[in-house]
């Protein structure tokens, strides 16, 4: 008579086979996790940039130097993960300059918005930075 069932030694590969997946996948969680950290930084710095360079746009071509002439302004964000908040200092400042081509003297000038920011909240040092650039002409 034939006993069904697995073996000690089939369980016993059956538990490393487990164990050795069940670490890959703890690994990958933890680089999941903080590359949605830093995605998440980079999104809200982006918003940031493109609110500025709307700013920029409203306040026209004859306006935007006085924007410009801002040192870096700040803005705090905090959101909530897992019920813990996290803040994050993000810093911008508006750059203007003349367009460079000479039919267009005096016409356009090149605006760019910089937003500099902490990779994440918890490494203190490394710092991002995001560009908008755009073209502000002036109404005739």
């Amino acid at each position: 008579m034939r006993k069904s069932g697995f073996s000690l030694l089939e369980i016993i590969l059956g538990c490393i086979l487990f164990s050795t997946i069940l670490v890959y996948l703890a690994s990958i969680w933890g680089l999941h996790a903080r590359t949605v950290g830093q995605s998440r930084s980079r999104m809200i710095a982006t918003f940031i940039a493109g609110q500025e360079v709307e700013n920029c746009i409203t306040v026209g071509y004859s306006g935007v130097d006085s924007l410009a002439q801002l040192q870096w302004q700040y803005q705090t964000i905090t959101t909530t993960i897992r019920g813990i908040p996290e803040s994050i200092q993000y810093a911008y400042k508006i750059e203007t300059q003349p367009c460079t081509d000479p039919e267009l003297k005096g016409q356009l000038k090149a605006v760019r918005v910089r937003v500099v920011f902490p990779e994440s909240s918890g490494q203190a040092g490394k710092l991002k930075e995001i560009d908008y650039d755009t073209l502000i002409g002036e109404s005739l």
